[in-house]
């Protein structure tokens, strides 16, 4: 029994921070950093926005679930007119809790 103490221990500090990890990224957030990950991309100026649309909806559909809120909201907003997209986003992400989202790469290259 004293032999898996130690392992038991190891497996909950990992569990434990693995969790509290998890906890301070949302999904908004994981959306934000496809465009952190899109900006520093070369030759990001010369992009058409379809093809940055499609970066984005690559990167994001690899790392969040199939039902998060963040990837049904980056789909419509991906589709919104102009202008809208940035500001239509923080909505969303405000309707989940998130009141003072903000995203200043993505507000970059959407509108």
């Amino acid at each position: 029994m004293k032999e898996k103490m130690p392992n038991l221990l190891i497996f909950s500090l990992l569990l434990s921070t693995s969790f509290i990890a998890s906890a301070k990224v949302n999904d908004f957030d994981v959306v934000c950093t496809s465009f952190k990950e899109l900006i520093v991309r070369e030759g990001i100026d010369t992009l058409a926005y379809e093809e940055k649309v499609k970066f984005v909806t690559q990167y994001v559909r690899n790392n969040l679930r199939p039902d998060a809120p963040a990837l049904d909201a980056w789909l419509a907003v991906a589709a919104a007119e102009e202008g809208l997209r940035y500001e239509l986003f923080q909505e969303a992400a405000a309707s989940m809790g998130y009141k003072d989202y903000r995203c200043d790469e993505m507000q970059r290259l959407i509108e």
